[in-house]
């Protein structure tokens, strides 16, 4: 599924979120369109690690935004077969169900953030992603 919001103002980020809740999918994109309305965002979705690895190897992205819990495997599962490829792509676990420990896993394997759903919001989001965005320029 893909969702564009675009301007012409600033460069385009291209955006993966794997999440297999189409509803957090869309409140993501919102919060991305109210958040960043100087740059142009395409935002790409996968429901599973197959569809994510699918459109990894046929995309090049700005971005990943990962969900930690998915039905088929983790997001830190996907995030360590996008690090064992060489993609330098920065990435964000988002998660319904982290503590400390999850959060150390996931930055020991990569990852630029980790956002606890129960934290995210529109602000917390677009500082992350800007500041991923710097480290990938």
């Amino acid at each position: 599924m893909l969702y564009t919001h675009s301007t012409s103002k600033m460069r385009t980020a291209n955006i993966l979120v794997v999440d297999d809740d189409s509803e957090f999918i869309l409140i993501v994109s919102d919060m991305l369109k109210e958040g960043l309305p100087d740059l142009s965002i395409k935002i790409t979705s996968a429901s599973s690690i197959s569809d994510a690895i699918k459109y990894i190897k046929d995309n090049e992205y700005d971005l990943f935004i990962f969900d930690y819990k998915l039905t088929d495997a983790s997001g830190l599962g996907l995030l360590q077969i996008v690090k064992n490829q060489c993609i330098k792509t920065p990435a964000i676990i988002i998660t319904a169900f982290g503590d400390e420990d999850t959060a150390i896993r996931a930055f020991k394997s990569g990852a630029t953030d980790y956002i606890p759903k129960r934290k995210l919001n529109t602000n917390t989001l677009t500082k992350s992603i800007k500041s991923a965005l710097q480290l990938n320029k």
